[in-house]
């Protein structure tokens, strides 16, 4: 509409290709522009010798520096390997120790309570004790049958 509140005549509107059946060729320039640059994909981390020779044509100290940028992530995602695998393995230790060190709390517990004479207290230690071997032993006791 114009400010008149006309609409204008068909000469004077905007074509647009709203069709998804013909193309459009308004990126076609984008494309030919696009075709002088050249993409390649490494399979390994470094670009190859040629490449990095390359580089350094193009830029003195480039090829340097994009090896030194390597070396510092190599450094890094090697750090946090090892540091996860150290956490895993503190872990892991403490995983495998703590029920045994969990069943001498509880007997000391026990031996506390009966001496003591809190033998609500006691009772609830060996309750514990038996509840955290009862698996074991009922797994032995089951190889034991077979």
């Amino acid at each position: 509409m114009t400010k008149s509140g006309k609409t204008p005549p068909d000469s004077e509107l905007t074509k647009t290709n709203t069709s998804f059946d013909q193309p459009d060729n308004s990126d076609k320039t984008v494309l030919e522009k696009n075709q002088s640059f050249e993409a390649t994909l490494h399979s390994r981390p470094l670009p190859s010798p040629q490449i990095l020779a390359d580089y350094e044509k193009a830029v003195p100290g480039l090829a340097t520096r994009i090896i030194e940028v390597f070396e510092t992530q190599q450094k890094d995602v090697n750090e946090m390997s090892r540091r996860t695998f150290e956490s895993r393995l503190r872990d892991a230790k403490f995983a495998a120790y703590f029920p045994y060190v969990f069943c001498i709390l509880l007997t000391i517990l026990a031996i506390y309570g009966i001496y003591s004479g809190f033998q609500l207290v006691a009772g609830f230690a060996v309750a514990a004790i038996s509840s955290q071997k009862l698996p074991a032993i009922i797994s032995a006791l089951k190889k034991h049958r077979e």
